[in-house]
């Protein structure tokens, strides 16, 4: 039998039979919402820091920490099937290859005064 009353319980949802499973919940989003909430305000502070070659780094590294908390918390990757983690983790793995592709022509196609 499939569909309701089933008696199957995902763990998703409002933490219903869970005695307080929906507040832990509710606290975790809102401590991952402020974190993300604080990531952006270090993003907007980095852009008027002069850091020079180091801020490009620093602004990946703050968008890789945003990218970890949403696709971990509000994807709920930590907690789906493996073949959703696998197609997660194929449309990164084409992402990386398309930013490789990308910056390999524009290093090729650099005037020779610049080289």
């Amino acid at each position: 039998m499939t569909g309701r009353g089933t008696g199957r319980r995902t763990g998703r949802g409002t933490g219903g039979g869970t005695g307080g499973g929906g507040l832990r919940q509710f606290r975790w989003e809102i401590g991952v919402w402020l974190a993300l909430i604080l990531l952006m305000g270090a993003t907007l502070g980095l852009a008027y820091l002069p850091m020079g070659a180091g801020n490009p780094a620093a602004a990946l590294a703050l968008a890789l920490a945003k990218l970890l908390l949403v696709a971990v918390f509000y994807m709920h990757l930590r907690s789906s099937r493996p073949v959703v983690r696998l197609a997660a983790a194929t449309g990164l793995v084409f992402l990386v290859a398309l930013f490789a592709l990308t910056l390999a022509d524009v290093l090729f196609r650099l005037p020779a005064a610049w080289q």
